[in-house]
């Protein structure tokens, strides 16, 4: 399967649109310096909130603790006070386990399967529970009063009730402000490496139409501008034409006379040539009869020298063909057990019947794609020789898949990391990194040259790319 030429322009002209301009590309390095540090400010502001708001729940809960189970600094756990403990696991149980949760360190979000349900343990089982403890523990500094309030069970409730769900939040957002911290301190990085803005590569179409949109509006702008300067040429020559037809007007006039005087001295000429052309004629006819003649001479003249033709043509192709004569190149090596083995020195053979016969994978991505493009152009021009086999791989079966490119003839393995623009499949997760390390530890062990390539380098720097398989497949065959 092979791309047409109107796909592989269309693919081009996709990733045009990736390239940021060099005139803007301080300006959207500045922006993403600031939105770093906001995004440090956010989290840093969250964080010290979730520090306040723990220590006064802490200090209720430490009282109540000390009231409701007659607990003194004596009672203690190894070292520590039973108050003190039991305070500091549920301050701590609600934003440590969200914290948890929200940022997937143990791979996926924490669940519970209850008669074949599953539901998060922190909304409907931690989150509650915080909620039930600190009411408890504001109604306790009131249950010693003389004259109890009869609102302050409501009023304990709704504080219990907002400092919780406030702890479960603003870790949700310390959580969500360092992810995005990290991912624009990760396009930053990209903007400065390779000059190319990261937005579009998540698909984010509407800066790149709004980009387009704003280069449109230069163009027009400067189209509109010399329409005017032009505008402005043309009236001021019209006013100076004006000026000059009535001078071209009266130059008319007297080129009209000598035009007419030209036309009678060209009709004297004309008919001298009709007398010259009548001459001419009695000649023609003398030498077409003198021609008529030297054809019945010339056809047997121009038989024989097809023949002497065709004759030479066939010798020049028994010369060519004795050229391409050529028999197998063979190298000669030996054995450990001193036999010696004849062994065939491989080259590099292409023909449009082998790639078209090599069978790819159904769903390529656009990077995959333009790769396979431009190995095609080098094997064409017999750099390289034709991949045994073109896959598809992935750690698991949900997750989105990459290109590999096996030239197994030659003990290379290439990896084009292009999971990212499948349509299909799930993002890689750290398990899944570590899978797809060990398999190219294992082909390593039995023998392969791996190659791994990340998206920015097939598409930045594809010739060096290609360079690297070139080098690695010359160095398996001399070595």
């Amino acid at each position: 399967m092979t791309l047409n030429e109107s796909g592989r322009q269309e693919i081009e002209k996709e990733y045009q649109n990736y390239i940021e301009n060099p005139k803007y590309r301080k300006q959207l390095e500045k922006w993403y310096e600031k939105e770093k540090t906001r995004q440090l400010i956010i989290f840093s502001i969250l964080l010290i909130v979730l520090f306040f708001l723990g220590f006064g729940q802490f200090a209720i809960l430490e009282y109540s603790f000390e009231e409701r189970l007659a607990l003194s600094d004596s009672d203690k756990i190894l070292i520590f006070p039973i108050k003190v403990v039991l305070s500091i696991l549920v301050t701590a149980a609600l934003p440590i386990s969200t914290l948890l949760d929200e940022s997937e360190l143990i791979g996926q979000k924490i669940k519970i399967s209850l008669f074949g349900k599953k539901f998060s343990p922190i909304v409907w089982i931690i989150l509650p529970g915080d909620v039930l403890l600190t009411f408890q523990a504001v109604l306790t500094g009131n249950q010693n009063t003389k004259d109890p309030d009869p609102f302050i069970p409501a009023i304990a409730f709704i504080v219990a009730a907002i400092s919780s769900n406030f702890a479960f939040y603003l870790s949700k957002g310390i959580v969500a402000a360092y992810k995005k911290y990290i991912t624009v301190r990760e396009e930053l990085q990209t903007i400065i490496i390779y000059g190319v803005n990261p937005r579009p590569f998540y698909k984010n179409a509407e800066q790149v139409r709004l980009n387009e949109e704003y280069e449109a509006a230069i163009k027009e702008a400067e189209q509109t501008k010399k329409e005017l300067e032009k505008i402005k040429n043309e009236k001021e020559n019209l006013q100076f034409q004006h000026i000059k037809d009535q001078e071209e007007f009266k130059q008319l006039k007297l080129l009209e006379a000598e035009q007419v005087q030209k036309i009678q001295e060209l009709e004297q000429k004309r008919q001298e040539l009709e007398r010259k052309i009548s001459a001419y004629k009695n000649y023609a006819d003398s030498t077409s009869q003198l021609k008529t003649s030297f054809v019945k001479v010339s056809k047997p003249i121009k038989e024989l020298i097809v023949q002497g033709k065709k004759m030479f043509e066939d010798f020049a192709g028994l010369d060519e063909s004795i050229k391409d004569l050529k028999f197998p190149s063979l190298e000669i090596s030996s054995s450990e057990n001193g036999k010696i083995k004849f062994v065939e020195i491989p080259t590099y053979r292409y023909s449009n019947l082998l790639w078209k016969d090599l069978e790819l994978p159904s769903d390529l991505s656009p990077v995959g794609i333009n790769f396979l493009n431009s190995l095609r152009t080098i094997v064409e021009q017999q750099e390289l020789p034709v991949p045994n086999n073109v896959r598809n791989y992935a750690p698991n079966k949900e997750l989105a898949q990459c290109l590999i490119i096996d030239f197994e003839n030659y003990g290379v393995i290439v990896y084009c990391r292009d999971e990212g623009y499948r349509k299909s499949g799930e993002k890689w997760n750290a398990q899944a990194e570590s899978d797809f390390e060990s398999k190219l530890v294992s082909d390593q062990i039995n023998g392969y040259c791996v190659l791994k390539f990340a998206v920015q380098e097939v598409m930045s720097n594809q010739s060096v790319v290609l360079e690297r398989i070139k080098d690695a497949i010359n160095s398996k065959m001399d070595g």
